[in-house]
């Protein structure tokens, strides 16, 4: 892998971060809304919350993990699923 010329901006962060939850969620962007700012994560990184309004299942929160140098890592759901 390829060391990236520019460290990640928060809005990139943020528009990553929404387009990777819409996909996990199979929703539009549109119903993806991420917290602002950005805080810190585990081990040096960040973690950027958010949620998803699914309609009749309803607003489902999620929590987008970057590593220490702002890449995504994973969107890890906040909400349990009918568990």
């Amino acid at each position: 892998s390829g060391a990236g010329t520019a460290t990640p901006t928060d809005e990139a962060m943020r528009a990553e971060c929404r387009a990777r939850a819409a996909i996990q969620y199979g929703m539009p962007e549109a119903a993806v809304n991420v917290e602002s700012p950005i805080g810190p994560g585990a081990a040096g990184g960040f973690a950027l919350p958010g949620s998803v309004d699914k309609g009749a299942e309803g607003i489902k929160t999620f929590l987008c993990r970057y590593s220490a140098a702002r890449t995504l890592s994973d969107v890890m759901a906040t909400t349990p699923d009918g568990e």
